[in-house]
């Protein structure tokens, strides 16, 4: 793991989370990318990347709301 700060993002697959991460990525930190959308989060992981920041992935099915578990 890296020295550089981290920034956890939830919702990260995809608009404002997607966004985020990546400023959060052009500004140094490493990222721990948080969704239900696995598929999704490897692309904004790649980007992340791309930015020379390290990503984090963490698919959760357990965000979709159902409290009864």
């Amino acid at each position: 793991m890296s020295a550089s700060p981290w920034a956890l993002v939830i919702g990260a697959s995809s608009g404002i989370g997607r966004s985020l991460a990546l400023e959060y990525a052009a500004r140094g930190y490493s990222v721990v990318l948080v969704a239900r959308r696995h598929d999704e989060l490897q692309h904004v992981a790649a980007e992340v990347r791309a930015a020379n920041a390290e990503a984090l992935v963490l698919a959760s099915q357990t965000l979709t709301g159902n409290r009864n578990n």
